[in-house]
């Protein structure tokens, strides 16, 4: 039997990583059969199982990911699993920068290891670099799994063009523009129009 512990706090590689039958039976415990046929997967999806395995019932988990698990769109299922199985407390978004070595935009995700009450809200936080708070609010637990990525009810209709970029996260941040990584697009496209 392994030690369960009180707190854990993890600063995962931000990876991908190949699903071995340990791997598996971890994801398979923590998250049902949502990565079953996977053959690679996020390294911090495996942290994350493992992390939860090894932290005590009503025990906290700090977590660090990157955007992509918090907004993209191929990541509701999970963030699903989490909202309905375990608590989360508090979603801190970090600004650009706010781990050295990484250009990616990171979020921190503390879960409460406990069955969550009906409808419950978790604390938003985004902080800058220096750890001041820019904004702060109070959101239900629905909004998490998938209001990152819906597209807006607008009856205004814009033309997009969407193209293959060769810059990179920072260049494109330099540029002072909006831009969209695939990642965080919905899976309807419809409304898109290609030059």
């Amino acid at each position: 039997k392994s030690k369960l512990f009180d707190i854990a706090v993890c600063n995962p590689p931000f990876s991908m990583t190949y699903v071995t039958k340990t791997a598996k039976e971890y994801l398979k415990l923590n998250f049902g059969d949502i990565y079953e046929k996977s053959i690679k997967i996020r390294t911090e999806i495996l942290f994350l199982a493992i992390n939860i395995m090894h932290t005590k019932e009503n025990g906290t988990i700090a977590f660090i990911v990157p955007e992509l698990i918090i907004k993209g769109y191929l990541f509701e299922q999970l963030r699903s699993i989490l909202a309905n199985n375990f608590t989360i407390k508090n979603l801190i978004e970090c600004d650009y920068r706010s781990f050295s070595k990484t250009e990616a935009k990171t979020f921190v995700i503390l879960i409460e290891k406990c069955k969550p009450s009906t409808n419950y809200q978790y604390s938003y936080m985004k902080i800058d670099n220096k750890m001041n708070i820019e904004d702060e609010k109070k959101i239900n637990h629905i909004e998490f799994i998938s209001k990152q990525y819906k597209k807006s009810n607008s009856e205004k209709k814009r033309p997009y063009v969407i193209f293959r970029g060769s810059l990179s996260g920072k260049e494109c941040r330099l540029l002072e523009t909006s831009y969209v990584h695939t990642t965080n697009m919905v899976d309807d496209l419809s409304d898109i129009e290609l030059d």
